[in-house]
């Protein structure tokens, strides 16, 4: 029995992705940048969504802390929001 393949070309994929890839290290600078400023918050202790207790942290990504409520299943960072950071 003969397998047959279907397949699309990517050449479209790869230039709606090229300006993630040229831009990369000034994509990754940001985002340090903002890690840094958010960290420097107060610690958050009630899930945004609920106000129920945060627990422990479920992962990290740029050195930030997540937490899952578990009553509402919310994904907070483990530090607050302030108007400054928002801005």
């Amino acid at each position: 029995m003969k397998i047959i393949k279907f397949s699309k070309s990517y050449d479209n994929i790869l230039k709606i992705k090229e300006d993630f890839y040229i831009e990369n290290e000034k994509n990754l600078k940001n985002s340090l940048k903002i890690s840094k400023y958010y960290s420097s918050q107060k610690k958050r202790k009630l899930c945004k969504n609920c106000n129920y207790k945060i627990s422990k942290i479920l992962i990290k990504n740029f050195n930030i802390g997540y937490s899952l409520c578990s009553r509402c299943g919310h994904l907070n960072g483990i530090y607050e929001d302030s108007d400054g950071f928002v801005n």
